[in-house]
């Protein structure tokens, strides 16, 4: 009787050592997927800055030459670059100029 008892938890015990081994292998292979996915989005993260950085200059760039052809206009025409209202040698009527 003695001998079947050790016999049974002599068994319990490497099942559960079993079970421990196959859930560890489990977390291992989950953990690894799991750095796999990570790499990938750190890559993703890094194209996506790299294209926001690209994008970003050439709007500085796209706003500089606009800067720079509006005072080339000013400085061609003489003129105001805030100026909205062009006015006539006759004035305007709702003013009361004639």
């Amino acid at each position: 009787m003695r001998a079947a008892q050790e016999a049974r938890e002599e068994a319990a015990l490497q099942a559960r050592k079993n079970d421990a081994s196959r859930r560890q292998r489990d977390l291992e292979r989950k953990r690894k997927a799991l750095a796999a996915q990570l790499a990938t989005l750190q890559m993703e993260l890094e194209t996506i800055d790299e294209d926001a950085a690209v994008i970003a200059a050439q709007e500085r760039d796209r706003e500089v030459a606009m800067t720079r052809d509006r005072s080339e206009m000013v400085r061609r025409r003489g003129s105001d670059p805030t100026a909205t209202v062009t006015k006539s040698r006759r004035g305007s009527a709702k003013n009361g100029q004639d």
